[in-house]
């Protein structure tokens, strides 16, 4: 389910709707690209698919920037079934646009159809659902992350990892001097309250925790937290708390985190995704990643 848009926005013309030195308004009707578009439209509404891409195309032409027409090629692309090409138009209209929910919506539902693209496409919704407020629009995009949701939670239980290597089953010997001030805080966060889970994570987060103690930290200085110990309570304990009352002058501080992180798409603000934070209120459940760096740099 894709959509489409027939009114092209009058920023995106490549004439000036307006008499200005003398242009008379009339004029943007004739433009070429509002033309093509047009015909695109009808012809999309005939059920001529390849004529209508093909109007779009020289829309496009025309006026790189008329979103609508891009917009409305991805969308005949995805009902022809050419996934790799319509998700290449709704990214172009991200790049233009990244507040531009339809292109949002509609590269989720391309990269679940295309297939392999289950992990993104859930995510592309939940960042279009934080804006969403059209009712039809809201339910289809809950219905669709509630069903990516349980294809990865699937996914998860039944993966066996394939082949280990030896940094997964082997713990070298290391001959290192021991670094008793030596810090790290290793976070590992597979499973999610509202989240699909980050596979691997605390698999990884684990391993790591294990060769820094081969390497010489001491196990007192090595705090792990993983799945449902890494809240945001426990996190910012450990950094605002746990690292400054431990800290010396000449300790090296490491800092090791695995799982989801998110980005407020009103702000640009990233933020690490605690156990049991949720992307859409990011502010209250979520640690900024400006924060972090600040802690660290204090």
């Amino acid at each position: 389910m894709t959509r489409y848009t027939n009114v092209p926005s009058r920023a995106a013309l490549s004439l000036a709707c307006a008499a200005l030195l003398g242009l008379l308004a009339a004029s943007c009707a004739a433009s070429p690209d509002v033309a093509h578009f047009k015909e695109g439209v009808t012809l999309a509404k005939r059920r001529q698919l390849n004529e209508a891409s093909a109007a779009y195309v020289a829309a496009l032409e025309a006026n790189p920037g008329l979103i609508e027409a891009r917009l409305n090629l991805g969308a005949l692309l995805h009902k022809q079934g050419r996934y790799t090409q319509a998700e290449r138009e709704f990214r172009l209209v991200l790049s233009q646009d990244l507040d531009n929910l339809t292109a949002r919506e509609n590269l989720a539902t391309t990269l679940e159809a295309k297939g392999g693209y289950d992990k993104e496409a859930y995510q592309q919704w939940r960042l279009a659902l934080v804006s969403e407020i059209r009712p039809e629009w809201k339910t289809y995009g809950n219905q669709a992350t509630a069903r990516l949701e349980e294809k990865l939670r699937t996914l998860v239980e039944h993966d066996v990892g394939g082949t280990l290597s030896d940094v997964d089953t082997t713990l070298p010997k290391f001959a290192v001097i021991p670094r008793p001030h030596d810090l790290a805080l290793v976070i590992g966060i597979e499973k999610y309250q509202k989240l699909i889970p980050a596979r691997h994570a605390r698999a990884d987060a684990e391993q790591l925790a294990n060769y820094l103690r081969a390497l010489g930290y001491a196990p007192r200085n090595v705090e792990v937290l993983l799945n449902e110990r890494a809240t945001q309570a426990a996190i910012r304990l450990a950094l605002e708390r746990w690292l400054p009352d431990h800290v010396q002058a000449d300790s090296l501080v490491l800092v090791y985190y695995s799982g989801h992180g998110s980005v407020n798409p009103a702000t640009g603000e990233t933020y690490l995704v605690p156990h049991d934070g949720d992307p859409a209120y990011l502010l209250n459940t979520a640690y900024p990643t400006k924060m972090l760096y600040a802690k660290l740099a204090e």
